[in-house]
């Protein structure tokens, strides 16, 4: 390795990706950053320390020195995170504490799109649940008014089959009545046929 490599090395590895431990070969990651820098192009650093302690955090299962003490001590004393001084600290004795969650945002960045993004995603998801609660409660009124007027449809149905019942035995009594009505006046008019025509003399 070229005393220039080394040097960029030593800057990537001490100072970009730092680790407690010592490495001496470059890995992917390594030779990418050495290339950015000898073409003095722009390296997007807090994403790239975001990036690195997230690595260490999820898939270092060796319990490394966090380092960035010198940039991210300030940030970690702001938002009450304990760090022991003079002392290497491990991954977990620094972030297992912190809860992202409630981590209070600053007045300097109270405007900042993230913060306008977030606290919209907050009210849309009130919005839908309060929504979800609305329809719930239609849905549940339908279903009350829906019972009752079946029940009521259900009750006029059969109150109007009785009636037809009703009707269709009183009609079925009359048209007996008139049936035996009108045979017994058959059967006198019959009868009485043979003597009327005697009494009575042919017309001319």
């Amino acid at each position: 390795m070229l005393p220039l490599h080394r040097l960029l090395f030593g800057v990537v590895h001490k100072i970009v990706l730092p680790l407690k431990q010592k490495r001496t070969e470059a890995n992917y990651l390594d030779l990418t950053l050495m290339e950015l820098l000898l073409s003095k192009i722009q390296i997007n650093l807090p994403a790239l320390i975001l990036s690195h302690i997230h690595g260490l955090c999820v898939f270092d299962k060796k319990e490394r020195g966090l380092e960035y003490g010198f940039w991210l001590g300030m940030v970690f004393e702001h938002f009450g995170v304990p760090v022991r001084e003079w002392q290497i600290q491990t991954i977990k004795d620094v972030l297992r504490v912190v809860d992202h969650e409630t981590i209070p945002s600053t007045k300097r960045r109270a405007n900042a799109p993230t913060q306008q993004l977030r606290a919209s995603l907050i009210a849309k998801n009130e919005e839908i649940t309060a929504l979800q609660g609305s329809h719930s409660t239609v849905i549940d009124k339908l279903h009350i008014d829906y019972g009752l007027e079946h029940a009521r449809l259900a009750e006029e149905i059969s109150r109007l089959k009785e009636e037809l019942a009703q009707t269709q035995a009183a009609l079925n009594t009359e048209r007996l009545s008139n049936s035996n009505g009108l045979k017994h006046l058959y059967e006198l008019l019959t009868k009485d046929s043979p003597s009327s025509s005697s009494t009575f003399p042919p017309s001319v």
